[in-house]
């Protein structure tokens, strides 16, 4: 009788990583990495908003990586967060997607009033001129199976 192993997640080795953004202005001071584990796709690191402006705000993934979620009514997922080097109340973002989506928005993870935090927010509501800002997120992508 064969026996059957049981096969690791794939885990790559980091990437460094430069988004495309949207609404953030020029970034600079980036240190983002991304790697595979299994089927998600992480990301990790810091960079420096430029000045901001009035569109959604967003985050691409690598090229060639679309978002895939089991969400069968067409809504974002949340799938991590970003911090923001401030003191207040909206210190920390969410960052969520919706299925075939080659991008993260950034949203208000604020309780405390009355807003959606899957909706995508204009960057110029949530995030200062030259912010630093922290990602932390690990997103499922379309055709990355768990294991080898």
């Amino acid at each position: 009788m064969p026996v059957e192993l049981s096969r690791p997640p794939i885990i790559t080795n980091w990437v460094s990583y430069t988004p495309v953004t949207q609404g953030l202005g020029t970034i600079s001071n980036v240190s983002l990495r991304w790697r595979r584990v299994g089927s998600n796709l992480e990301i990790n690191g810091n960079l420096r908003v430029g000045t901001v402006t009035l569109v959604e705000a967003r985050i691409h993934l690598p090229i060639g990586l679309l978002v895939f979620t089991q969400n069968t009514i067409g809504g974002s997922e949340t799938f991590g967060y970003l911090a923001r080097d401030v003191s207040s109340v909206s210190a920390s973002l969410s960052l969520h997607s919706k299925n075939n989506f080659n991008y993260l928005n950034i949203g208000r993870m604020r309780s405390d009033i009355s807003v959606n935090p899957l909706f995508p927010e204009l960057a110029s509501n949530i995030i200062g001129n030259n912010e630093d800002v922290s990602i932390r997120t690990a997103i499922p992508i379309q055709g990355w199976n768990s294991n080898l």
